[in-house]
């Protein structure tokens, strides 16, 4: 006769470690990160794109404008994240800019992590 708790328990471990991992994988994501940039003053499409142009010289890495941006703020993403040190130097940067006003972080996406 065949014991049925010795056939079934290997298949219970193997669909818990696959729980385990499926549950685990979206914290072990690294999620891309967003800045707010706060514009002095509206930005024509000529400051629009001498600002993108500047601004991927300072990001390397890549960024996007998202849609819902407006002519004076811009929530920027940029995918691949860098680490700590490199975006407190890109905020900086970006700080600088001409028509810039400030740079922060995305305290709402933040605060979601």
């Amino acid at each position: 006769m065949v014991n049925k708790d010795c056939f079934f328990k290997p298949a219970r471990i193997a669909s818990y470690l696959l729980l385990v991992l499926l549950q685990t994988q979206p914290v072990l994501a690294e999620q891309p990160q967003r800045l707010i940039i706060q514009f002095d003053t509206p930005l024509s499409a000529q400051q629009q794109k001498t600002l993108t142009l500047q601004m991927q010289s300072i990001i390397q890495s890549g960024f996007s404008v998202l849609p819902h941006s407006t002519d004076q703020k811009w929530i920027i993403v940029i995918d691949p994240p860098i680490d700590k040190t490199n975006l407190e130097k890109t905020n900086a940067h970006i700080s600088r800019l001409e028509h810039v006003q400030y740079v922060e972080p995305d305290q709402m996406m933040n605060t979601l992590k």
